[in-house]
């Protein structure tokens, strides 16, 4: 079955949960990467960001983040952003409270985070509340669709190059997204990036 998802978040989403940050400011494009850190793939990422010099924000799952907390550490010495993604990739709104409580404690490798973003960009208003004590909550104004095996690479291109300033844009640590990258860095006329 298709992932149902919106490329662009329609403009009512974000009225419905202010206490969430959808966008950035316009001068520069935000790209922001979910679900690493890799061995394979995350500091190839990190580099060739900072080869275009287009700062980022890795969202990592807490038990990647143990696995590979030198991989952790070298995205922050790169200059990236790192922001807590969960430990475990559950949909919040079909866990149990308890469930939810334990999957959003952060283990000590990202215990500094000041940034979280749900996974799926899945919250009800109760826990969105409860994080935004500790966390800024970060979504995405737009969604390429790296990770959708129905669409064919010269699609998520597509989709990636309508990035414009203001743009929170999610993508996932992958070697396609690591293709997608160059490519956009070689077709986008943007230069101007920041971390969220």
């Amino acid at each position: 079955m298709a992932v149902k998802y919106f490329h662009r978040i329609p403009f009512f989403v974000p009225w419905l949960f202010p206490k969430a940050q959808w966008k950035g400011s316009d001068d520069a494009i935000y790209l922001t990467f979910d679900d690493g850190p890799s061995a394979e793939t995350t500091l190839q990422i990190a580099t060739l960001l900072n080869e275009k010099n287009a700062p980022a924000t890795f969202f990592f799952l807490g038990e990647r983040a143990q696995q590979f907390p030198q991989v952790v550490d070298a995205v922050k010495a790169l200059g990236h952003r790192v922001g807590y993604h969960a430990n475990q990739h559950l949909n919040a709104k079909k866990i149990s409270w308890e469930q939810f409580i334990a999957n959003t404690t952060p283990p000590e490798v990202l215990a500094a985070c000041t940034l979280f973003r749900p996974p799926y960009g899945k919250l009800n208003r109760s826990q969105l509340n409860h994080l935004s004590r500790t966390y800024q909550v970060i979504q995405w104004s737009l969604m390429p669709g790296d990770f959708d095996a129905s669409l064919s690479f010269k699609q998520k291109l597509n989709q990636l190059m309508r990035a414009k300033p203001g743009d929170i844009v999610v993508l996932h640590d992958s070697e396609e997204t690591l293709a997608l990258l160059k490519s956009f860095f070689e077709h986008t006329k943007y230069t101007a990036f920041k971390s969220v």
